[in-house]
């Protein structure tokens, strides 16, 4: 039996309705049957009194007992710290080394290409201001210098997940003159 989408949804609000009504039945029935005093004096139209045993907290709302939980994390892990230990970097954890080795390929601008003692070299700017000339085989924080084109640079990004395989690196390219679409990319 195939319906039309307006009493398809017509059916959908019934059933819901419906449940509705059956959770809050059910709900009525659960007090009652657990408090049999208050039926009674509602019964005969009689108010009953407001009270409602307190908890270990001392906290009742709406019939409802709040009990405080606590969490005792002593001998667990904590879920924040690095699985990795002992690594052979000799900076505090968060802290990057000073200069173009503490940048990311992200935080460097492509300004400048040419020839230095034969070999290709690539002038950028940090994100400190400042100005840098990279080669072929230097380092940033999270990478090296793969090749020095004439008109890009092209970087290896060392992808780090300590949680899952190692991943093969990415090449990320910053070029001279980028286009527009490649630069709000």
């Amino acid at each position: 039996m195939f319906l039309d989408p307006r009493r398809k949804t017509l059916w959908i609000l019934f059933l819901v309705t419906l449940f509705c009504c059956y959770v809050i039945s059910d709900i009525t029935y659960t007090q009652t049957a657990t408090n049999p005093e208050s039926s009674d004096a509602s019964a005969a139209g009689q108010q009953t009194p407001a009270t409602e045993p307190e908890t270990e907290s001392g906290e009742t709302v709406g019939g409802v007992h709040r009990t405080e939980i606590y969490y005792d994390s002593e001998g667990l892990s904590d879920p924040f710290v690095t699985l990795l230990v002992g690594t052979d970097k000799d900076e505090e954890p968060g802290q990057k080394p000073p200069g173009i080795k503490g940048m990311t390929i992200g935080e460097l601008a492509l300004f400048g290409l040419g020839k230095w003692e034969n070999q290709e070299v690539a002038f950028v700017t940090g994100s400190d201001g400042k100005a840098y000339t990279l080669k072929v085989g230097d380092l940033v924080f999270d990478g090296r210098v793969k090749a020095i084109e004439s008109d890009k640079i092209l970087f290896e990004k060392w992808v780090y997940d300590p949680l899952s395989r190692p991943k093969p690196p990415k090449t990320i390219e910053i070029k001279l003159h980028p286009t527009v679409e490649e630069v709000t990319r």
